[in-house]
């Protein structure tokens, strides 16, 4: 007696089911930036990390963190023998990383060899247990120079290095590798202090930025406003503000440019404060207390600035007023050039006026050697009385 036919089914969709191997779907994400790609891939509890090279290889490396210091970093540097060197290291501050015995987690190394002549992009790759975070938070590192075999070798400073995110329960296919296409959850975002042996001076301890950070700050932030507020304000009171600045000739003989420059001197500390603003959101590591202290540094300087340069705004009067007479004009331009550069100016407005109106205003006598003379009027005779002053002896009886 046979088995019924719907239970011989079931038995053989049973075995068949037992035979086929399970297939999951791999998750996992990836990053390309560029001089180096990461690429995650989630297996059960372990996560392989391979770490591709787009550029001159020295070292790679992640760290596990948003930030350098007390992140657990793992470093990966092929040999010239083909052999590939794992070091995972620890840093209490921006110092040189030194090796740690225990780490939280044990990485192992997944590239044991790797042909670095006939590879253009070599990829190093090494696993590690997964912790709880589906969003992985890492920082990277690449730099040009190899260092020695030794795991505890000496690391040269760093090319470039950043932050990035990858998202672990994404799905991709097995096949996929990383390439600079691939999208993710990060970006080539704030980039790292450069570190070196014996040395915590954050982002000071590169002469040629510190030197571009300091001109910079002198130059935007000091020497610009500075200029602006000390001819706003010192115009009406001597004629020194002009050695405060450069070019001032230009604006006396031509002052329907000088409100183009005005708006491009302001459209400059517009954008030297907002760079400013922006230097401060950068990740420097920072404490706290010292953003604080420098956003209450910027917001003052913001208020103060535009404040005290509309203040001097009420001084036009006086300004102009002076002008007329030639007061407080600049030392270094000749004074004909200033009186003719006045006539020319004022020429030009009543001539424009007599346009308008088509009449020419009758000479009263009353110009003054700022003032050009009117025109006479037609039919009249041009006379003009002037008082003759004649000097006359005086004789001294003894």
């Amino acid at each position: 007696m046979g088995l019924p036919k719907p239970l011989l089914h079931i038995i053989c969709l049973t075995v068949v089911s037992l035979r086929m191997p399970e297939v999951s779907a791999i998750t996992g994400d990836s990053w390309c930036g560029t001089l180096m790609c990461v690429k995650a891939t989630l297996n059960d509890s372990v996560v392989t990390y391979e770490l591709r090279s787009l550029n001159q290889l020295g070292w790679m490396a992640v760290g596990f963190g948003t930030r350098m210091t007390d992140s657990p970093l793992v470093i990966l540097w092929p040999n010239a023998d083909g052999s590939v060197t794992l070091s995972q290291r620890q840093a209490p501050g921006q110092v040189q990383p030194t090796p740690v015995a225990m780490p939280p987690r044990k990485a192992i190394l997944s590239t044991r060899n790797v042909d670095l002549m006939s590879e253009s992009t070599p990829t190093l790759s090494f696993r590690i247990p997964r912790n709880n975070d589906t969003l992985q938070q890492l920082i990277w590192a690449f730099g040009v120079t190899r260092p020695d075999p030794d795991p505890s070798s000496t690391l040269e400073q760093h090319l470039d290095a950043g932050k990035l995110m990858l998202d672990l329960t994404k799905t991709i296919p097995s096949t996929t590798s990383s390439s600079p296409s691939e999208t993710s959850t990060s970006s080539p975002t704030d980039t790292l202090i450069p570190d070196s042996p014996g040395n915590s001076q954050g982002p000071f301890r590169d002469p040629i930025l510190a030197a571009h950070m300091v001109l910079s700050f002198i130059g935007f932030l000091v020497l610009l406003p500075s200029a602006a507020l000390i001819a706003r304000w010192g115009r009406t009171r001597t004629a020194a503000w002009f050695k405060v600045g450069s070019g001032a000739s230009i604006s006396v003989e031509k002052r329907t440019s000088a409100y183009y420059k005005r708006a491009s001197g302001l459209l400059i500390l517009g954008f030297a404060l907002f760079s400013t603003k922006t230097g401060i959101d950068r990740d420097f590591e920072l404490t706290p207390a010292a953003v604080r202290t420098l956003w209450g540094v910027w917001i003052v300087w913001v208020v103060f600035i535009p404040s005290a340069y509309f203040a001097g705004l009420k001084q036009l009067r006086k300004q102009f007023a002076q002008e007329r007479l030639g007061w407080n004009a600049p030392t270094e331009v000749p004074l004909a050039s200033v009186l003719a550069t006045i006539s020319r100016h004022r020429d030009a407005e009543e001539a424009h006026r007599r346009g308008r109106s088509g009449n020419a205003l009758p000479d009263d006598g009353s110009h003054d050697v700022f003032s050009r003379r009117a025109m006479p009027s037609p039919g009249s005779n041009i006379e003009e009385m002037r008082e003759v002053q004649r000097i006359v002896p005086i004789s001294v009886q003894a």
